[in-house]
């Protein structure tokens, strides 16, 4: 008896763009790769993957996993709208890990996980090899606790984040150095010092006195000729 094959799609994300300098992006398209190729499913599933048959969907970029932006902005969203659509009816979603997937608090990841569990897209995990699907006993309890550990994870560092803004706000207060290097256009950072681009506040001047005077052809050349 021949067994069903199913198609794979292949989802990545990271949660900000620095991280593309250090191969999250890539890395994550290897490891899930390097998966497919040689996966082996539950027999309880019901099918098996086939590695020429898959869609490498587009990645989310700075997508926030622990605010949902990766449902409400981003291209797991859009998939997920395919599979509410009824575009695809069955499959299977790969994700590096439970936190590519979703940071959010547990009932509202598995909302989002049963969105497509229930409409016949199982979830699996590559890192552990685990499937989260409504096919197979005691899957549902192992994802919780995956959720949980993702949600408190990201709940620990947006802490840190938040202590380390509030510890460098305090040192740029007493020592008068720049808070950060990203700066406005009319602002640079020489020797940990800001510095005021006197020529661009002047640009920047005349288009609001223009505006002010009831200018409102747009912002090309003509304003600051």
């Amino acid at each position: 008896m021949t067994t069903k094959k199913v198609k794979a799609y292949l989802y990545t994300r990271i949660s900000s763009l620095q991280q593309q300098h250090g191969y999250g992006i890539q890395r994550q398209i290897n490891n899930v790769m390097d998966f497919l190729a040689e996966a082996t499913l539950p027999h309880g599933l019901g099918y098996e993957l086939d590695p020429e048959n898959y869609e490498l969907l587009a990645s989310d970029l700075g997508k926030s996993a622990y605010k949902g932006h990766n449902f409400s902005k981003g291209e797991l969203g859009r998939f997920k709208e395919r599979v509410i659509n009824g575009e695809i009816t069955e499959g299977i979603l790969l994700i590096e890990n439970v936190d590519r997937f979703s940071r959010l608090p547990d009932y509202e990841a598995i909302e989002q996980f049963n969105a497509l569990i229930k409409r016949g897209i199982d979830v699996l995990e590559v890192e552990s090899g685990q499937v989260f699907s409504s096919k197979l006993d005691g899957t549902l309890s192992k994802l919780a606790v995956s959720i949980e550990r993702s949600h408190q994870e990201s709940k620990r560092k947006a802490r840190l984040t938040a202590k380390n803004w509030e510890k460098m706000r305090k040192t740029a207060l007493e020592t008068g150095k720049a808070l950060t290097n990203n700066c406005p256009m009319w602002l640079s950072v020489v020797d940990e010092q800001y510095v005021v681009d006197q020529e661009m506040v002047s640009v920047i001047r005349q288009a609001f006195e223009r505006f002010a005077e009831g200018y409102n052809g747009g912002f090309g050349s003509t304003v600051f000729e």
